[in-house]
């Protein structure tokens, strides 16, 4: 926060950035979102949000064939 009120003045009609807030959607359960979801929010496309979360292949490879039932179910 600005420090002096002739600061704080001089910024009080910047809101530009909270025009671009959105709510984040979220999947039934309220904590789970889906790569298209997220791709949607940052408005980007899918494969810019899988370029930056590499690891998931790793979690589901070391997940083995229990980790694949699991996600079918």
């Amino acid at each position: 926060m600005p420090r002096t009120k002739a600061l704080r003045d001089s910024v009080l009609e910047r809101t530009e950035v909270l025009d671009r807030v959105k709510a984040l959607s979220l999947l039934p359960d309220g904590m789970h979102v889906t790569t298209a979801m997220v791709a949607a929010y940052f408005e980007v496309a899918e494969r810019a949000i899988n370029r930056m979360a590499p690891g998931r292949a790793d979690s589901e490879r070391l997940a083995g064939p229990a980790g694949r039932r699991a996600r079918t179910i």
